[in-house]
């Protein structure tokens, strides 16, 4: 199909992977040396390619479309393959060829279009050719005898296709026992897909690609989808029966209609026949995808990120507020055709939430720079640039959409405000905490974002090590006592309670109460509440309460002033086991934090059970992990006065799963302190956190050093992100 590029093959062109089994299969009948040469014809299937590879002394490759012959080349690049030629060939028996060949491995198709195959074949060389059909298929095996015979076996049926959980394996993207006993048993790929989308276990993007691939069907970004997007096309038909069907016809190139569809069963007959090109082209596109997609039309419709030729401030006024719950997903753009600019700046909302939701943004920055307002989001703690364009007015009435949905005032610009509100999107649900600042260029905000996750991750999903976590299992058993997590904002403190929590409720046994701000998780078994400032319903005042309620476990969602950790300090003395956060960088620090709240050194040293201290580090992409080699100057600043040990350090190349990052997904880096008897004595004597420190070192405490030395050496964390966890007196060895 000429013109249709590179950045978007169509479907036929992207074959299911080969299960791994059928591979075996193939190698097998092609009897492999390792100074063989081998052709691989039609084949489709890059993971072949790339074993062959690392088997034999070169790979020949011939592609049917330069759209395949370039993708291949790329991941050979990337996976620093040079053993492997790769042609462009349109029609295969137009192909010259580079025999004679040790191996030739083919599909049924290549195999009729290429008359003189056989000849290609050395002495002693096999043909092995898998003739599919459907989603199995059969494999022959040709073997040239010394004496120019040629001998022909067929050595039986196998799957072509891949099924859904093999490629997910396959793509790294399935956690180590994601698949129990219950899911193993589902057999509809569509109905698996969903249980692991809504249980959160795989993201929706991998979702779709694996599906994809398992049906045959087209995947591509929404990027690559809306590029040269014919509007007419996309309007030819009633937007009602478009959105009942989940499909959208994006654009014609060469009489090929490339059509998003959200359901790999979708039935195409009634769109082919409407627009009638030669083929239909299906796109697989997830649900908040097929919502973008009709975002990005009426927002190119509407121009709403052309620059206005005013250049003053807009009047304060901004989209009347839809709900106290806004619903993106299942809703039509509420521009229908070129409406007004209250409609731009909420089409520009929705679309904002949609893409940090899909990117796992935990904040969104909404800022006025010297040379314009620039959108950024903050991923696995690092803030990355946003392609919004937008420009200083449409800033102002993004703002205030934001504004208005968390109940803010519109009309104050200069003093800071803060609010809340709730979204739900493809149903699930966040809660955003809005944050704004006046400056010299106009006003900033910051949007916090909350998932309400319907599952609470175990204390092992967390990247506990195994010493940490039976360590904090162990505390948990404690029938009282105070047991703190403390760390910055942001470091995933709420969360290891939580996977304390589920422990705890797990049991049975104990009653749990919990006052948090907000409840982020819900906890099945917990009595949880919520802190209600206005009316006069904090944390002091719900421990206060909870004492009267006969719990065995409470949980405070933050010791932040005198009375609340008075009141946990007096909740533990009778009885409770006390689960809480502070904001402290170290274990240690929690003593003096405590008293200058106020709190006595005895009451303390008798009190703490463990405490443990908390950040979060940026996993390496499991799909573009490489060796790489550790910076000497790092190195020496890990190990001043030491013999270097010998460091193997990973990195991410860069992938299109990670973005180019190299990073996805972030892990705890744990310090855990338990409180001995010789800390509780230098507790008591009211040492200072240094000396506290020495002590602590001479007993059991693992260090943020240990656990983040500990990671890089497990490939789990770069080497390079050291700095970024740990303060640089700490990077050095604790004497």
């Amino acid at each position: 199909m000429e013109g249709f590029g590179t950045r978007l093959p169509a479907p036929d062109q992207i074959a299911s992977p080969l299960p791994i089994s059928t591979i075996f299969t193939l190698l097998d009948a092609a009897a492999l040396e390792s100074d063989s040469k081998v052709l691989v014809a039609g084949m489709h299937s890059t993971f072949l390619v790339e074993v062959l590879a690392r088997l034999v002394e070169v790979v020949h490759v011939v592609e049917t479309t330069e759209a395949a012959a370039e993708g291949l080349r790329k991941h050979l690049r990337n996976e620093s393959i040079s053993n492997v030629r790769v042609r462009h060939a349109a029609r295969l028996d137009a192909w010259d060829g580079h025999g004679p060949f040790h191996a030739i491995l083919t599909d049924g198709s290549a195999h009729r279009s290429i008359p003189n195959l056989r000849t290609q074949i050395g002495f002693g060389g096999r043909l092995v050719t898998l003739a599919r059909s459907g989603r199995s298929g059969r494999i022959d095996c040709e073997h040239r005898m010394p004496n120019g015979e040629i001998q022909t076996r067929r050595l039986g049926n196998v799957r072509t296709h891949s099924t859904l959980t093999e490629l997910l394996e396959s793509m790294r993207v399935l956690p180590d026992g994601a698949i129990d006993d219950q899911l193993a048993s589902v057999d509809d790929p569509i109905e698996l897909a969903t249980h692991l989308r809504d249980a959160g276990l795989v993201d929706e993007s991998d979702l779709i690609v694996a599906t994809a691939l398992h049906f045959g069907l087209g995947y591509a970004s929404v990027d690559a989808l809306v590029e040269d997007l014919d509007f007419e096309l996309a309007r030819s038909l009633p937007r009602k029966f478009l959105e009942h069907q989940g499909i959208l016809p994006l654009k014609v190139i060469d009489n090929h209609a490339i059509v998003a569809i959200t359901k790999p069963e979708t039935d195409l007959a009634d769109l082919a026949q409407a627009i009638q090109p030669r083929q239909v082209c299906p796109f697989l596109v997830s649900p908040t995808d097929y919502r973008r997609l009709w975002m990005a039309i009426a927002l190119a419709e509407s121009g709403p990120s052309k620059r206005d030729d005013k250049e003053t401030e807009p009047d304060a006024q901004t989209p009347t507020s839809r709900a106290d719950v806004v619903v993106l997903d299942n809703s039509a753009p509420t521009d229908q055709g070129g409406g007004g600019i209250e409609d731009q700046a909420w089409m520009l909302f929705e679309s904002l939430m949609l893409e940090s939701v899909t990117r796992r943004a935990s904040d969104i920055h909404l800022e006025h720079g010297r040379s314009g307002p620039i959108v950024r989001l903050r991923i696995d703690g690092c803030l990355y640039p946003h392609d919004t364009v937008i420009d200083k007015p449409g800033m102002t009435r993004l703002v205030n959409v934001f504004k208005v949905q968390a109940g803010m005032d519109i009309s104050e610009r200069r003093l800071p405000q803060g609010g809340a509100m709730h979204i739900r999107i493809h149903h699930r649900h966040y809660d955003l905490r809005i944050q704004t600042q006046g400056t010299l260029s106009g006003e900033n905000a910051v949007i916090r974002i909350l998932p309400r996750q319907s599952t609470v991750q175990g204390i092992e999903d967390l990247g506990f090590s195994a010493e940490c976590a039976r360590r904090y299992r162990r505390v948990l058993e404690n029938p009282s006592g105070i047991v703190l997590v403390v760390g910055p904002t942001g470091s995933g403190k709420s969360t290891t309670l939580y996977s304390g929590l589920r422990v705890l409720a797990a049991d049975g046994t104990r009653k749990v109460v919990t006052i948090e701000d907000p409840v982020e998780h819900t906890v099945e078994g917990v009595q949880q509440s919520e802190v209600n400032t206005a009316a006069g319903l904090g944390f002091a005042e719900a421990v206060r309460s909870f004492l009267r309620l006969d719990p065995d476990v409470i949980l405070i969602g933050e010791i932040r002033d005198s009375e609340t950790a008075k009141q946990a300090l007096r909740a533990s003395r009778t009885g409770h086991l006390v689960l809480a956060t502070m904001h402290c960088n170290e274990t240690t620090d929690v003593i003096q934090r405590l008293t200058d709240l106020g709190q006595d050194a005895s009451g303390l040293a008798t009190e703490l059970q463990g405490v443990l201290a908390q950040r979060l580090a940026r996993r390496i992409c499991s799909s573009c992990k490489v060796e790489a080699a550790p910076d000497p100057a790092l190195v020496a600043e890990l190990f001043p006065d030491e013999r270097v040990p010998t460091i193997t350090s990973y990195r991410g190349r860069g992938c299109s799963r990670c973005r180019g990052t190299g990073t996805s997904g972030r892990t705890a880096v744990l310090e855990f302190l338990p409180i001995d008897d010789a800390l509780r004595d230098a507790i008591s004597r009211g040492e200072p956190t240094a000396d506290l420190r020495r002590v602590a070192l001479q007993g059991d405490m693992v260090t943020l050093r240990e656990r983040a030395l500990e990671l890089v050496r497990d490939g789990v964390v770069p080497l390079a992100d050291l700095p970024r966890i740990l303060s640089h007196h700490r990077l050095a060895p604790e004497r």
